[in-house]
């Protein structure tokens, strides 16, 4: 049960890369469940966190734009 920002902010660190949410409304979405960074990929997670139907994401280079 955390924020989207928080969950953005875990990811970044543990797997190197930067998420920009420019979707407003996403700022205080939460989400629940818990992932596993030594079995799922950066990927794995946000396929998952999109099949919610709450956002879209989009990578550009090591960028990753949550919409």
């Amino acid at each position: 049960e955390e924020l989207l920002p928080e969950i953005a902010r875990s990811l970044e660190r543990a797997y190197d890369v930067r998420i920009v949410i420019s979707n407003p409304t996403l700022e205080t979405a939460r989400f629940y469940g818990r992932f596993d960074r030594q079995k799922q990929s950066i990927y794995d997670i946000l396929n998952i966190l999109s099949s919610t139907g709450r956002m879209q994401y989009e990578i550009k280079g090591d960028v990753v734009v949550l919409k």
